[in-house]
C-alpha cells in the first residue's frame, strides 16, 4: 500500500480520535459545572433549578470547555448520540451567551428588531458555525424526539429546568422520561390539571411546538408522561411565559 496514503489515513484517524476525546472532555467539564452551580430554589414565586451565573463565569473550566468544544467531532453520531450531545451543547452555549453578555434580567434583552438572541450569536464547532436557533431547529427538531423541548433550556424561568447532569446516550431514555415528568409535575409552569373544572393549563412550549407532538397527540403524551388521571378536558389554557433569567449573579 502507498506509504503516503497510509500517512494521510493515520493523520485523519488521529484527528478523528482527538475530536472524539474533545467531546468526552467537554462533557466531563460541563458535568462538573452543573453540579457546582445549579441548585434548587425559587424565583418570582416559581420553583426551579437556579443557575449561579456569576460563579459559573468565574470558573476557569468554562472557557476551557468552550475551547475544547470547538474541536469536538459531532459527525457520524447515531440519533440517540445526537440528541444527548447537542442538547448538552445547546444548554452550555445558552449559559455562555448569558455570561459573555453579563445579562442579568432576561435573554430576550440580547435580541434586536431583526434577529432574536437565538439567531444573533454564533459559535465555532469543528470549523463550522452554529447559532442556538440552528441547533434547535436544524439539528434537534429533525431527529423526531419531541422531548428535546424539555431537555433544552432557554435561560428563562418558565423554561423546563436544566438537568443537573449532562445527557448521555446510555441514559438518554431514562433522563428524558424523568425530566419530562419533573416538568409536568411543576404546577406553576409545566402542567396543572383541575379535575373539578376539567381544565388543563400547560406550558406555552406545547403551543409553540405542538406539531412536534402530532405522532402521539399532545394530550395522550401529557397523560402518559405525567402519570396523572386526566379525564375529559373541557378547557385548555397556557401559563403566561416568564422570560426572566433562570438564575442569579
Amino acid at each position: 500500500m502507498n506509504p503516503c496514503f497510509l500517512l494521510i489515513l493515520a493523520l485523519l484517524i488521529g484527528k478523528d480520535l482527538i475530536s472524539q476525546d474533545a467531546l468526552i472532555h467537554f462533557t466531563k467539564l460541563y458535568d462538573e459545572m452543573l453540579h457546582d452551580y445549579v441548585k434548587q430554589g425559587k424565583k418570582d414565586g416559581i420553583q426551579l433549578q437556579l443557575i449561579h451565573y456569576g460563579a459559573w463565569e468565574k470558573d476557569s473550566k468554562h472557557p476551557k470547555a468552550l475551547a475544547i468544544l470547538s474541536k469536538a467531532n459531532l459527525k457520524n453520531l447515531s440519533v440517540i448520540e445526537k440528541i444527548a450531545h447537542w442538547s448538552n451543547i445547546y444548554n452550555f452555549l445558552t449559559i455562555d451567551l448569558i455570561i459573555k453578555n453579563k445579562e442579568k434580567q432576561s435573554i430576550k434583552n440580547l435580541g434586536n428588531s431583526l434577529k432574536s438572541p437565538w439567531q444573533s450569536y454564533h459559535w465555532e464547532i469543528n470549523n463550522q458555525s452554529y447559532s442556538l436557533d440552528q441547533i434547535e431547529h436544524n439539528i434537534l427538531r429533525k431527529l423526531g424526539e419531541p422531548r428535546i423541548h424539555i431537555a433544552i433550556v432557554c435561560a428563562a424561568i418558565s423554561c423546563p429546568d436544566i438537568r443537573v447532569e449532562p445527557y448521555t446516550p446510555k441514559m438518554l431514555e431514562f433522563q428524558l422520561k424523568e425530566q419530562t415528568a419533573i416538568f409536568l409535575k411543576n404546577t406553576q409552569k409545566g402542567m396543572n390539571w383541575d379535575d373539578k373544572l376539567q381544565t388543563i393549563t400547560i406550558s406555552k412550549i406545547f403551543e409553540w411546538f405542538q406539531d412536534d407532538f402530532k405522532k402521539t397527540g399532545l394530550i395522550p403524551f401529557l397523560k402518559k408522561a405525567s402519570g396523572q388521571k386526566i379525564n375529559t378536558i373541557k378547557k385548555k389554557k397556557y401559563f403566561d411565559y416568564n422570560w426572566n433569567l433562570n438564575g442569579y449573579w
